[in-house]
């Protein structure tokens, strides 16, 4: 029932809690403008514009400051209204009692605490400014201040000023004095310490001591934050004193602390009996004194148990103690030397994959001897504890006579080891296709205590470093042995990148391979195992083979080579181009049968080169045509002929003009009589024959036809003929 209403309680506070951030933040736009926020996070606010709000994960803070005091946000685990300024963050912390109390706390960069005040009051009813459930912070820059806004839009306004003096870190200051109380006469001491609110001493600035408002004197403090001030000859009575830490400039706050002194006239003396332990001088104090400690001593193999005021250890003194006489301390001590701690020792020591064996060794006054095993219960010893698992702790234990029990001795099992050593891992270099060696290497496990290999079905063998492999497909196996015996795994490596034999040589291609007056084009073939491919075009630089060679010069010589991933390097082949030809066949040549003149057709026998792969001709304007055999001509006229290679080169045209044919008779011979009168005597008749009269010829009267050569010489009356032939034989 408690629990539940803690519960209760609790969840009411946080809804509470949580209702005013957001009632809080809906109010937040009726909020002067001059009150808003200047902008969260707005680089726009430097440091000497004044101070600035942002939001901060409530991760960022420190939960609580002090046991009372906590930030609100980080019960919510939300974002916290904080305010920066000067290299400083200020965050705002409640009271965990629900009081009306705000306090702002000042943290420097590396989230040091450094100062913090506290605002507010008790109740609602108590005059002045309060509030609680902090969930929003304003600037009023015109008044300089800050606004801290709670529950209720409940508001505490805090001065720029006070945050600025929040930049010194707050410092407290320790008043004792001793011995209090004094017998008149003797010296007091009086020591203030000061320290910042961690703890830490603070070494620089003054103390000044005062009785009453009179001042004492003044001293610094040293290295662990002390000053002190010898106090002599004061009256018997009572005396307030005060220590007033001045502040280290803008280093340290100012703080004090105060003290009473009371001043006796007589001493009582305190002797010390204590009963075989360290010695301890009587001690002289002030009548009426109080001592608040007890004053201790020592004694081997025994507990300090108290003073006592009687031998019989009877009357313990109870402290604070006021002393009003003179008095005799005795003390008592309790027997607390335990047995020594038990000896463990485990068989075997070295790794094994068995079990161990842990033998306990008490000591001699031990009189009851236990042990456990693990987190199990105590169990007296009777032999050696027998252990199957690795990590088993065997703890002992033992106890003397007096009770008093030894310390706890242990022993942790830890050279059980069943598990086999993880499977080797093999590396090779190269792994890219080599036509070298491979080196290949096996990392053990670090447990590997037995570190072996073999190669193909070769015997097991101790691996000292890195196996040279020197033939493809190759087989590395690996295996270790722990120091407790146990076997790993095989694990292997196949070698596959050894590559010793060439590629096969390229092919080499050409387009076209008939003869050309063109280019030619040539394709080359690479393996498919060809990782570098090359070409060179006649005594050329090799080159990569992007792409088919372009060739413009008969007899180019094309070579081709590759290389293998692994290095080998195949034959060269090649390739001749022999197929471009961009000279023109020889003119052909024309000859005629018979040449002579005649009245027949003329023969036109044409020979072509060699070369000629077309071979045409044509009679004077008339369509070429392949020639097959002698052109028979009828007229005279020009026959033509020309031819082509099979490159397409066209040679250059030749003819012949045929002019030897005449099938035109001469004209008849004329032939005149000398003389023509009447004659007795002869008659000589000389016959005119034409120009193209190539045979001429008479007879007279019925003779025989007879070359002609002279004039005739006719003897008789009679006829003389004449005929002629040319020479082409027209009669």
């Amino acid at each position: 029932m408690v629990k539940l209403m803690i519960s209760f309680a609790y969840w009411k506070k946080m809804l509470v809690a949580v209702c005013a951030v957001i009632i809080g933040t809906m109010l937040y736009s009726l909020v002067p403008a001059h009150l808003q926020l200047p902008g969260t996070g707005s680089a726009a606010w430097a440091a000497d514009s004044g101070p600035v709000v942002t939001n901060l994960s409530y991760s960022l803070g420190e939960k609580n400051l002090t046991p009372t005091k906590r930030l609100h946000c980080y019960s919510l685990k939300t974002d916290c209204p904080v305010v920066e300024w000067g290299g400083f963050t200020y965050w705002v912390y409640g009271e965990t009692n629900n009081s009306l109390y705000l306090t702002v706390a000042a943290f420097d960069d590396n989230k040091n605490l450094i100062a913090y005040r506290t605002y507010g009051k008790d109740s609602a009813s108590d005059p002045g400014e309060g509030a609680r459930y902090h969930y929003l912070t304003t600037v009023d820059a015109e008044a300089q201040t800050i606004i801290l806004w709670g529950q209720g839009d409940n508001t505490i306004t805090v001065p720029w000023s006070d945050l600025t003096a929040l930049q010194v870190p707050m410092t407290e200051t320790v008043l004792t004095i001793s011995p209090n109380p004094v017998v008149h006469g003797d010296a007091a001491l009086l020591t203030a310490r000061v320290s910042s609110l961690d703890g830490t001493p603070v070494s620089t600035g003054v103390v000044t001591f005062k009785m009453g408002s009179a001042d004492v004197g003044s001293m610094p403090l040293d290295a662990e934050g002390q000053a002190s001030w010898v106090l002599t000859d004061t009256s018997v009575g009572s005396y307030s004193f005060i220590a007033e830490y001045s502040g280290g400039g803008s280093i340290y706050g100012t703080s004090s602390g105060s003290a009473v002194l009371t001043v006796n006239d007589s001493k009582r003396t305190i002797s010390f009996d204590t009963n075989g332990g360290d010695p301890i001088a009587s001690i002289e104090v002030s009548d009426g004194s109080v001592i608040n400690d007890a004053y201790t001593t020592t004694r081997v193999g025994y507990q300090f148990n108290g003073w006592f005021s009687d031998a019989e250890l009877d009357h313990a003194i109870v402290f604070p103690l006021t002393v009003v006489s003179d008095m005799t301390w005795y003390a008592d001590w309790i027997d607390v030397t335990p047995p020594a701690a038990a000896t463990l020792t485990a068989d075997p020591t070295a790794p094994t994959n068995g079990n161990v064996t842990v033998t306990i060794t008490y000591p001699e006054d031990a009189a009851v001897r236990e042990y456990k095993v693990g987190a199990g219960a105590w169990q007296s010893y009777t032999g050696p504890v027998e252990v199957t698992d690795n990590g088993t702790i065997i703890y002992a234990s033992s106890a003397d006579a007096a009770g008093n029990e030894s310390e706890e001795s242990s022993y942790a099992v830890s050279n059980i080891d069943r598990e086999a050593p993880a499977a080797a891992t093999l590396t090779a270099d190269p792994t890219a296709p080599t036509n070298g060696n491979v080196t290949v290497t096996i990392t053990y496990p670090e447990d590997a205590a037995v570190r072996e290999y073999k190669v193909g079905a070769g015997a097991w063998q101790s691996y000292t470093g890195p196996v040279e492999v020197t033939d493809n497909g190759t087989i590395i196996y690996a295996s270790s042995t722990d120091a407790a015996g146990n076997e790993s795994e095989q694990s292997s490596y196949v070698v596959s990148n050894i590559d010793r034999e060439a590629p096969t040589a390229a092919t080499l291609t050409a387009d076209p391979t008939a003869p050309t007056s063109g280019n030619v084009t040539v394709t080359i073939v690479y393996p498919e195992d060809a990782a570098v491919r090359e070409y060179k075009v006649g005594a050329g630089a090799w080159q990569s083979y992007t792409g088919p060679v372009e060739v413009t010069d008969n007899g180019t010589i094309i070579y081709a080579s590759s290389t293998d991933a692994a290095g080998n390097e195949s034959e060269q082949s090649s390739y001749v181009v022999s197929n471009i030809d961009r000279e023109a066949p020889a003119a052909a040549t024309l000859t005629a049968d018979p040449t002579a003149p005649t009245n027949g057709n003329v023969t036109v026998t044409i020979v072509y080169p060699e070369d000629a792969a077309v071979r045409e001709y044509k009679v004077g304007a008339g369509a070429w045509q392949l020639y097959t055999e002698p052109v028979e001509v009828t007229d005279n006229g020009t026959v033509h002929a020309r031819s082509t290679d099979a490159a397409g080169n066209e040679s250059e045209e030749s003819s012949y003009v045929v002019s030897n044919i005449d099938r035109e008779a001469p004209t008849a011979a004329t032939l005149t009589a000398d003389p023509t009168a009447p004659t007795s005597g002869n008659v000589t008749v000389t016959i005119v024959y034409p120009e193209d009269a190539s045979v001429r010829e008479y007879k007279v009267g019925a003779g025989a036809w007879q070359l002609y050569t002279e004039p005739v010489e006719v003897t008789d009356n009679g006829t003389v003929h004449a005929r002629s032939t040319d020479a082409a034989g027209n009669e």
